[in-house]
């Protein structure tokens, strides 16, 4: 680093005007709100001595953008910076380049933060190393631990993922994170059962066969290519859709499932989330989503505040 030195400050801004007009005229409420959190060089509390900027892109080819915090990154002056703690983090998805200079912004192109499949960075996220923060087009992540920061651990927690969440278009799928707080838009068969626990479906049985499955035909475009999500908790489940050819065995955690459409629609019981128990054992389903894909790239720029010691 060399005789470098920061000074820095996170100020958020919001500013706004909110009037309602009425027979004698209108009421206004206007205010500029800022907080300011300055921190001076250095590596206690309150402080930080290195950052580092860019502007990136993802593309919805190769859909990710890992950046490690510990030994990769170089500043504006060619230092090779080592973070050990992050204390504030911007990023803006500015959206998909025109390529005139501007951008677009789209619905469903965001910005995914988080969830590195290898020694990911995860301290700003409580911990969770498959949780990801969605920073949606034209928005902006800023986040700040001025204090202690945010730990980066070099070789075990210190890769931070910019993905492509590789959608657009609308949810197609019917009340697929259950927020009805019942099964409704979906059927239910088999020997075993299927519940709403919790916010979320639960399938369940005795060596017995659990089955869910959409109530409604979901629309497709022939052609177009589309993501199918959810989280699973639990072993002993499938997801088919023999229309479409997907058949896949799934293992807990985040299911993600690619297809290019066939035919128009995806019918009624053609999405299957099938459970097979071997012994009294269950498995849950939450956060279905259905997407067209993106075709777009992603362009956002980021800014990282922190500490080497």
């Amino acid at each position: 680093m060399g005789d470098a030195t920061l000074k820095s400050n996170i100020r958020p801004t919001v500013v706004f005007e909110y009037r309602d007009p009425n027979d004698l005229g209108e009421i206004v409420d206007d205010e500029s709100l800022t907080l300011d959190t300055p921190m001076s060089n250095g590596t206690g509390d309150n402080q930080a001595n290195i950052m580092w900027k860019d502007r990136r892109i993802v593309t919805a080819a190769t859909t990710d953008d890992e950046l490690d915090l510990a030994g990769s990154l170089v500043d504006v002056f060619g230092s090779t910076l080592t973070f050990t703690s992050i204390k504030a983090i911007r990023i803006h998805n500015r959206g998909i380049p025109d390529g005139s200079g501007g951008w677009t912004t789209a619905l469903g192109a965001d910005l995914l933060v988080g969830g590195a499949a290898t020694d990911p960075f995860t301290t700003f996220l409580n911990g969770l190393g498959i949780a990801k923060v969605t920073v949606p087009s034209g928005g902006v992540l800023l986040m700040s631990a001025p204090v202690d920061g945010w730990s980066v651990a070099a070789g075990t927690g210190d890769i931070l993922l910019a993905s492509h969440s590789g959608l657009r278009g609308p949810q197609l799928i019917v009340n697929g994170n259950f927020d009805t707080g019942d099964l409704s838009g979906w059927n239910t068969s088999g020997t075993g059962d299927v519940d709403y626990v919790g916010g979320a479906a639960v399938l369940s049985g005795d060596n017995q066969t659990s089955t869910m499955s959409n109530a409604a035909a979901i629309p497709l475009t022939v052609g177009e290519t589309y993501t199918l999500e959810a989280l699973i908790g639990g072993d002993g489940m499938f997801v088919d859709i023999p229309t479409e050819g997907v058949d896949e065995t799934v293992v807990p955690g985040l299911l993600e499932v690619s297809f290019t459409a066939v035919g128009t629609s995806i019918p009624i019981d053609g999405l299957v989330f099938n459970f097979n128990s071997a012994g009294a054992y269950s498995s849950t389903v939450d956060n279905i989503t259905l997407r067209e894909q993106a075709l777009g790239d992603i362009e956002y720029d980021i800014v990282l505040i922190g500490t080497d010691a």
